[in-house]
């Protein structure tokens, strides 16, 4: 037992004496002129940079880069260069905090000396292919090319697209607030968007044999939820695929055309478009008649409802036939 407590207290006075080196080794570096210290504890060194560019990875974007990861006594841990093939990662996904960090700070063509304390990357454990606890990483990353902006409705980055879809939302709300029209629709849908065909077809199979054991519309739409959670690479997938309510010709022209004529509560799909491939769960559609600022929804009885889905299922066995 005694042997057992000097060992675990010489494995804490290891621990400490390798973190106060740690910290010895930063404060020193941080107070080279070139270096840069990040409010984190990241500190950098430009070694090569880009023209002023407003061009930022975001966390969900491709970034094409170069590295060499090595210790502070300079044994090399990873090395892309020495493979002589560049690698594509995404910010969010990078395995160590202080990467990520400096990633997204930087733009196409700029590279980078980085010098990451051991709590941005793999702490007191280390690692077991050759990273010891508590130790400082140092980065020589150039980030070559951005990737395609991750998915949006409008195509545009995830800024503008926000800004569009508010300002674009606002216009339409005061257009019928003031000037009111003779009518007009709304649908509420959810979908699940993936990369593969096949993914989407083994899918729809899943929600189709659900679908078939006459479950109730929720029971249906609580394991769309589920899946799109689990499957979808759009945002949406955080709220189980829902997109709200929307209008006519607020979606690519396919994914639109199903919104508007595939019968409510039944899965629709795969449908392509230039996202990828999409199943398509419509669960409610309203009429409106509008005169100046009244406003009078026409939606579909319980009963209309149990109704179209039932019509769905007979068509779709017919078919099948």
């Amino acid at each position: 037992m005694r042997s057992l407590v000097l060992a675990l207290l010489a494995g804490v006075c290891l621990c400490e004496e390798a973190w106060l080196r740690e910290e010895a080794w930063l404060r020193e570096n941080a107070a080279r002129e070139s270096v840069i210290q990040l409010a984190s504890g990241v500190q950098y060194e430009v070694i090569m940079s880009a023209p002023p560019s407003r061009l930022k990875p975001m966390k969900d974007q491709q970034c094409k880069c170069h590295w060499t990861v090595a210790l502070t006594d300079g044994t090399v841990f990873d090395s892309t260069r020495e493979k002589g093939i560049p690698q594509v990662v995404v910010p969010y996904n990078v395995p160590v905090a202080g990467w990520a960090e400096a990633l997204q700070l930087m733009s196409p063509g700029d590279r980078w000396k980085l010098f990451i304390p051991s709590k941005l990357a793999y702490g007191p454990t280390g690692t077991s292919d050759g990273i010891p606890p508590d130790a400082t990483l140092i980065f020589d990353l150039e980030l070559i090319e951005l990737g395609e902006a991750p998915y949006t409705f409008t195509g545009l980055p995830v800024a503008q697209d926000r800004a569009f879809m508010w300002v674009g939302g606002l216009i339409i709300i005061l257009y019928y607030y003031y000037n009111g029209s003779s009518g007009r629709k709304m649908v509420s849908a959810s979908h699940i968007l993936v990369a593969e065909e096949a993914v989407c077809a083994m899918l729809k199979k899943e929600l189709d044999n659900l679908a078939g054991s006459e479950l109730s519309l929720e029971t249906v739409q609580h394991k769309f939820a589920e899946l799109a959670q689990q499957h979808s690479t759009c945002p949406s997938s955080k709220k189980g695929g829902s997109l709200g309510s929307f209008g006519p010709g607020n979606n690519a022209p396919k994914f639109d055309e199903v919104c508007w004529s595939a019968p409510i509560g039944v899965v629709q799909g795969p449908v392509q478009t230039g996202a990828g491939f999409h199943l398509i769960l419509v669960t409610e559609r309203k009429e409106y008649a509008v005169t100046g600022r009244t406003v009078v929804a026409k939606t579909p009885t319980p009963a209309e409802l149990a109704e179209q889905v039932k019509q769905a299922k007979r068509s779709k066995g017919q078919k099948a036939k």
